[in-house]
């Protein structure tokens, strides 16, 4: 399963960043692209409060999480990476 990082430019905006993902999952945005299977760095870039505020990539088993990330699932769940475990 594909996994989205959203990581603040500044730490100083992860509150925002968080607020902004939930509600895109509470208005169903996240859900209906991952119904679609299309959650992507592309389709999230659209969000111009993402584009200014926020670095979004593709996880890889190679991804050094930083905490406040923000990782979102295909299935439109998300989670904030608070820097204890990859699998928290």
């Amino acid at each position: 399963m594909e996994t989205i990082v959203i990581r603040a430019k500044d730490y100083k905006d992860l509150p925002d960043l968080e607020l902004c993902v939930e509600g895109l999952k509470k208005d169903g945005i996240l859900k209906a692209l991952g119904e679609k299977n299309n959650i992507t760095v592309e389709e999230l870039l659209k969000k111009p409060f993402l584009e200014k505020k926020a670095i979004i990539f593709e996880d890889t088993e190679y991804t050094d999480f930083k905490s406040g990330d923000i990782l979102i699932y295909q299935n439109g769940n998300f989670k904030i990476f608070t820097g204890i475990s990859r699998d928290e």
